[in-house]
């Protein structure tokens, strides 16, 4: 399996940030302090991305085999049912990854392959809204 970077903070539930094409889970920054406030935030760089390592000879770079390498960064880190948000190619991942694993049961289920930085604004307000209140719930 590919070995892959990822950057954590925050506490509470687990919440996998999984980035576009071409980018990293650098694209998540902006977000992440905010995130963090209300989950244990993954920011993954998916394999042949960022700072993670290639995907094993023979695996296809479809966004199965992308997703089953995060599977086992998950199942690495003893996540068992997190949070997924998505982004382009990313989301398609974040599909994949609850095709083959438990995801977390709420309305958090945020796959979103949003469509440029207008999508990704979005889909992190409604991360954010959520998570304000369930809070307030409490």
């Amino acid at each position: 399996m590919a070995t892959l970077a990822y950057t954590r903070s925050g506490a509470g539930a687990p919440l996998v940030l999984l980035h576009g094409i071409g980018s990293s889970r650098h694209a998540w920054d902006p977000v992440i302090p905010t995130l963090a406030g209300h989950f244990d935030v993954l920011a993954i760089d998916l394999p042949g991305f960022g700072d993670s390592g290639l995907l094993p000879p023979g695996a296809g770079p479809g966004p199965a085999a992308l997703a089953a390498a995060v599977a086992g960064l998950l199942g690495d880190l003893g996540i068992t049912a997190p949070h997924v948000a998505g982004n382009s190619l990313g989301g398609w991942v974040a599909l994949e990854l609850a095709g083959i694993r438990p995801v977390a049961s709420s309305p958090l289920n945020v796959i979103g392959a949003a469509a440029g930085l207008a999508g990704l604004v979005l889909l992190i307000a409604g991360i954010v809204r959520y998570a304000a209140a369930r809070r307030h719930r409490r």
